[in-house]
């Protein structure tokens, strides 16, 4: 909803046209002005003390105490209130997180809806006034902007009919490296489920509006596919006959190659059903998610103009925005947040990708005599131009490939064929779900496939050390620029350099859950953070979904605060070749979850009558048995969590096994070193002994191999 009067908060989601959801919505004065505010209610107030859940409950109320009535009346008479972060966190996980914490902030943010442009207008004006308002804002409107044996990724005479993108980054040579498992958190206008070249993982979805992540849902107003097409440009399933034993690749190459291979994606939906418009709430509540879910890397293939009417937030004066807080709060979390940096040429890079925590990302040329300039279009749509640059550019910018890239799009659906967007297949062969879309939208997902794989390299880097490598390793670094910032990255130095930062060796950290009953293992240390938190997907309640860590802590790990995953047993490996044998392949260590109900194969029995709150992780170095248990068991496949020794081969010094046991009183998997497996089965784990291969046993220090 775009909107004249300066207040109003206008998104342009780098889908290539901001001027796409205004064509669509400029019948209607009313649709194009906010009705709703963001707020942040100081609890510690002597006046009209409140909190999110008593703003809620009074709004809500047709008889009101004297109390009430003036808490009602100081909040502007709002027709309604409802929670910012629809999913609560319990009362013991906020103690926990302790009351300054960005997320706890984010906790205590309420929407308030005043029916009328005018009567919010008004209420913006007296809040902000108001010394009980810790920070208030218009929740206004957005656009998305648009911007290797898979069939589609091989060089063709033109840019359109094959994946130039991949190439222009160098990303062959990085994949000789590494190929990628991270959790990257994907926040955006959902998916489309059932694609077959897109691994959706139901376990990490989310919609604002509590509905299906799937872009079927989402109104006519907003282009569909827009989500599909960055999905598919991050993570699409890359095939390829040589590649590690146990990866899941499609069995017939098919479609395009996803930056990062074997990254999970963390779906958050943020268009809103019933909605023609993109709400601030939806797109914070959404990077909030996607944190509290254990995301190591965001893409933000969105954007909030300055030019159309939208006042980036001043972060240093009032950092307790909702969209200061959760920068912070993925900050905190050493999240690397990729953000686009918008279409309309204009000498400005919208928020947030104009705010330091983040990678800027600007778009470049297809064809080939102008690869590496700035992307500009020739025949411009409204404001769809071209790249958006600035200062910003110059001290925390990049670009990466942004016109005319092929991926992954919503089947037999064409959503913007003005920008060359949608099902437009390559060349001649439309209709197959593969086409072209051209934005800074298109190139933000290529930074964050490639911070992906970085992550996976080495997962104990930290934000800053990610970002400062991914520009130090770009085309410009010696001279950037507000052009083109540090200019095209080198996917292979840049995932060199991280590779090599440290030995190969990675923790995997061990932790138990008192009421999920369940032993859980992982090397990404936001995943960690989530299970000791208690918001990590999947679970039945999260007021009773909190890890405890085990293990013995390693010093590299300070750098994420609350991260229980100080505690590891053990350490695998990081990447799939270790360089003193390189001719042994290691397997990858698949993750697969259960939670109760989750859906039972006929037959099958369950302890959730008794444990109401299981969640069972079984692990698996065969990606065949991990079908078997997919098939025959309920699991869900969450992700790859580095690599072992495999078993079979001679037993490599220093190492032990790394045995997975069952105890079927609490319907568990656990993992171990085999030295504690005498201590595991005195807790029930000895049923269904299995060697998964050899790993070493961690004892405060990474050790030689």
């Amino acid at each position: 909803m775009l909107c004249a009067w300066k207040l109003v908060v206008v998104a342009t989601l780098v889908l290539g046209t901001p001027s796409l959801v205004s064509a669509r919505l400029s019948g209607s004065d009313e649709a194009q002005q906010f009705t709703q505010l963001l707020l942040l209610y100081e609890y510690g107030a002597i006046e009209d003390p409140a909190v999110a859940e008593s703003i809620v409950d009074v709004v809500a109320k047709v008889d009101r105490t004297p109390a009430e009535t003036r808490l009602f009346e100081r909040l502007q008479r709002p027709a309604s209130a409802s929670f910012l972060i629809p999913t609560r966190h319990p009362a013991n996980l906020r103690e926990r997180l302790g009351a300054d914490s960005p997320a706890e902030f984010l906790q205590r943010y309420v929407v308030l809806e005043f029916g009328r442009a005018e009567a919010a207008r008004l209420a913006l004006v007296a809040l902000k006034l108001d010394r009980n308002v810790k920070s208030v804002s218009p929740n206004g409107a957005g656009e998305f902007s648009v911007s290797p044996s898979d069939p589609l990724f091989v060089t063709a005479s033109s840019p359109m009919n094959y994946q130039w993108g991949l190439h222009a980054l160098g990303m062959p040579y990085a994949w000789d490296l590494a190929r990628g498992h991270a959790y990257i958190g994907h926040v955006d206008s959902g998916v489309q489920l059932d694609h077959p070249d897109l691994n959706y993982r139901p376990q990490f979805s989310y919609s604002f509006d509590g509905g299906s992540p799937g872009e079927i849902t989402i109104p006519a107003t907003f282009p569909r596919g827009h989500g599909t097409h960055t999905a598919g440009i991050i993570a699409a399933s890359t095939s390829n006959p040589t590649a590690q034993n146990g990866y899941p690749n499609p069995p017939t190459p098919i479609g395009v190659a996803g930056t990062c291979w074997h990254c999970t994606l963390l779906v958050a939906r943020v268009v809103v059903t019933g909605i023609p418009a993109l709400p601030v709430a939806a797109v914070v509540a959404g990077m909030s998610w996607a944190v509290d879910s254990g995301a190591q890397v965001i893409n933000v293939s969105l954007g909030f103009p300055p030019s159309g009417g939208f006042q980036p937030p001043n972060c240093a004066s009032d950092p307790y925005d909702a969209f200061c807080l959760v920068l912070s709060f993925a900050s905190s979390r050493q999240v690397v947040i990729s953000a686009a940096a918008g279409n309309g040429m204009n000498p400005e890079v919208q928020f947030p990708a104009s705010d330091s925590r983040t990678i800027a990302v600007g778009a470049v040329q297809s064809y080939a005599g102008d690869r590496g300039y700035l992307w500009t279009e020739e025949n411009p749509i409204g404001d769809f131009r071209g790249s958006n640059w600035g200062s910003p550019m110059q001290y925390w910018g990049v670009v990466a490939p942004g016109r005319d890239v092929l991926s992954t799009a919503f089947t037999n659906d064409d959503w913007f064929p003005q920008a060359r967007c949608g099902d437009n297949g390559f060349g001649s062969n439309a209709g197959i779900g593969y086409g072209i879309c051209t934005g800074t939208s298109m190139a933000a997902p290529f930074v964050s496939g490639l911070a992906g794989i970085m992550r996976s390299a080495n997962p104990l880097l930290s934000a800053d050390y990610i970002r400062a490598l991914i520009l130090l390793t770009s085309s410009e670094a010696s001279a950037p620029n507000q052009w083109v910032g540090y200019g095209m990255p080198n996917g292979y130095i840049a995932v060199w350099v991280a590779l090599n930062s440290a030995n190969r060796l990675t923790p995997l950290f061990a932790l138990y859950g008192p009421y999920t009953r369940n032993y859980f293992y992982t090397t990404a240390p936001q995943m960690g953070s989530a299970a000791v938190i208690g918001t990590m997907p999947p679970y039945v309640s999260t007021a009773f979904n909190w890890y405890s860590a085990l293990g013995t802590s390693v010093p590299e790990i300070s750098v994420f605060p609350r991260t229980a995953a100080g505690a590891r047993r053990v350490m695998g490996f990081h990447h799939p070749h270790e360089p003193g044998q390189p001719n042994v392949e290691l397997r990858p260590l698949l993750r697969l979850s259960f939670k109760c109900g989750d859906p039972l194969p006929p037959g099958a029995t369950s302890v959730c009558a008794s444990y109401p709150y299981h969640v069972d992780h079984f692990y698996s170095t065969d990606y065949n048995e991990a079908q078997i248990y997919v098939s025959a068991a309920g699991y869900k496949i969450d992700g790859i969590e580095g690599y072992v020794y495999p078993y079979g081969y001679a037993q490599p010094a220093n190492t032990e096994a790394l045995i997975r046991a069952y105890n079927p009183a609490v319907d568990d998997h656990a993992i171990f070193p085999q030295s504690l497996q005498a201590s595991m089965a005195s807790q029930g784990y000895t049923v269904n002994v299995t060697t998964l291969g050899y790993v070493y046993r961690n004892n405060g220090i990474r050790p030689s191999y």
